[in-house]
C-alpha cells in the first residue's frame, strides 16, 4: 500500500469519527454520561469540560491502526461487510478496555459502559465502512 493511499484513507476518517464522537459525547450524550458520572467529580469533569485534544489523539490512533488492518495487505477492492467489522472491532478493543478499567477501578455504572462501548463499536463499524469505500475509489482511479 501507498503511503499516498494510505494517508487518503486515514484522514478524512479520522476528522469524520472525532466530529461524530466529539458531537456525540459533547451533545448528544452529554447529559447522559454527566447525570451517571456526577458521583464521581471533581475527578470527572463534565463532558462539556474536557479537553478535546485527548479526544483527537484517541481518535487519532484509532483510525490509524483501523486504516492500518483493513489496507495493509490489500491487492484489490476491499469487502466493506469486512472492514466495516474490523473498524467495529478495533473500536470494541479500544473501548471495552478503557471502560472496563473505569468500571473495575472508578466504579462506572454498567448502564455508562454499555452505552459508550455500543457508541464506539458503531463508530468503528462507521470508520471501517469509509476506510474501505475510500480505498475501493482509489483502486479505480489508480486502474484507469
Amino acid at each position: 500500500m501507498k503511503i499516498k493511499t494510505f494517508l487518503i484513507c486515514w484522514l478524512p476518517t479520522f476528522v469524520i469519527v472525532f466530529g461524530l464522537n466529539g458531537v456525540f459525547h459533547g451533545q448528544l450524550a452529554a447529559n447522559f454520561f454527566d447525570s451517571n458520572l456526577n458521583h464521581l467529580a471533581p475527578a470527572i469533569r463534565k463532558m462539556s469540560d474536557v479537553n478535546p485534544l485527548w479526544v483527537a489523539l484517541l481518535d487519532f490512533i484509532l483510525t490509524f491502526g483501523m486504516t492500518y488492518f483493513i489496507c495493509v495487505r490489500q491487492t484489490g477492492k476491499i469487502n466493506l461487510i469486512n472492514a466495516a467489522f474490523a473498524g467495529g472491532l478495533t473500536n470494541l478493543i479500544a473501548s471495552g478496555t478503557w471502560n472496563f478499567i473505569n468500571a473495575s477501578l472508578f466504579s462506572w455504572p454498567t448502564n455508562v459502559i454499555t452505552g459508550d462501548i455500543a457508541w464506539h463499536i458503531s463508530l468503528g463499524v462507521v470508520g471501517g465502512f469509509l476506510i474501505g469505500t475510500i480505498y475501493n475509489k482509489l483502486q479505480k482511479i489508480y486502474t484507469r
